[in-house]
């Protein structure tokens, strides 16, 4: 019977975190809910039901999503001490960023914010926005989490809003900031990495941690010319900013556990990748 088809508060609360935290659809929900019930005879809905109850979910959600997710966070700001969140939007009333960071990860900053790694480079839901992690590294070298993101694009605009959040939570700017470049090596061409030692011997000029910057200079010069890099674009961006990565040059900042590149921070976004789903709702994503 009819009535006996509605979904119960907890079948509800169930559906709902293997949808979001799992990325586990409504028919696969309702198998194993159909499971810990003891068989399928004893859930009463359908799978049909639980696959309309989602739907009724997003439609409750429909152009509401930005507003319940910010609502949320200042919810959680009133009730939570030292929780801080920030968000700006557009003339239009678009969600255009977001920010946060809770007391603990305001004490790991404290304690661990001499280098700060993120990583802005895979996208979270349907809405293709930006989630970008702040990851650091504890005494013991595992990595801590100072507070995260959420930009609708990764342009300068949207990095300079999030950077002045990120000052005003904390109040001070880290020794280093360690993050992925732009793409821009496809530029360069699959040629030639085919060509012999090319690959090598460009690992030895950015990351030899051994060599003055005299002699980077030297390898750098000798390195373009021999494979006629002059014209392209990439190698010659790279080198305006040869200060910013290359780490010759920076070899007396303390590195955190050789904290040198943006992996660290990428194992971290396995962790939140449970939160990943191309087809959640910021309801969903919170």
């Amino acid at each position: 019977m009819k009535i006996n088809r509605r979904i119960g508060l907890d079948d509800a609360q169930m559906l709902f975190d293997l949808n979001t935290k799992s990325n586990v659809g409504a028919t696969t929900a309702y198998n194993i809910i159909s499971d810990l019930n003891g068989g399928f005879s004893l859930v009463g809905p359908s799978s049909i039901d639980f696959q309309n109850f989602r739907r009724d979910m997003n439609r409750y959600v429909g152009e509401s999503d930005a507003h319940i997710f910010i609502e949320n966070l200042l919810q959680k700001q009133e009730v939570l001490p030292n929780f801080t969140c920030e968000y700006k939007c557009g003339n239009d009333g678009t969600l255009l960023g977001v920010f946060w960071s809770d007391y603990v990860s305001k004490f790991n900053y404290q304690e661990f914010g001499d280098i700060v790694s993120f990583d802005a480079t895979y996208k979270t839901n349907k809405y293709k926005i930006v989630f970008v992690p702040l990851t650091g590294i504890d005494n013991h070298k595992k990595l801590v989490f100072f507070g995260a993101a959420l930009l609708t694009g990764e342009s300068i605009e949207s990095f300079n809003w999030f950077l002045d959040c990120f000052l005003k939570t904390f109040g001070n700017e880290p020794s280093l900031v360690v993050t992925d470049h732009d793409p821009g090596m496809k530029e360069v061409g699959h040629e030639l990495y085919d060509t012999p030692n090319f690959s090598d011997r460009m690992n030895l000029i950015f990351w030899n941690q051994q060599q003055t910057p005299e002699k980077f200079e030297t390898r750098w010069k000798s390195f373009i010319d021999d494979y006629k890099l002059h014209e392209v674009r990439w190698f010659d961006d790279m080198y305006k900013i040869k200060e910013m990565w290359v780490p010759c040059f920076f070899m007396d900042t303390p590195m955190n556990a050789l904290m040198r590149t943006s992996s660290l921070s990428e194992s971290e976004n396995a962790f939140f990748s449970k939160c990943k789903n191309r087809c959640s709702t910021l309801v969903d994503f919170y």
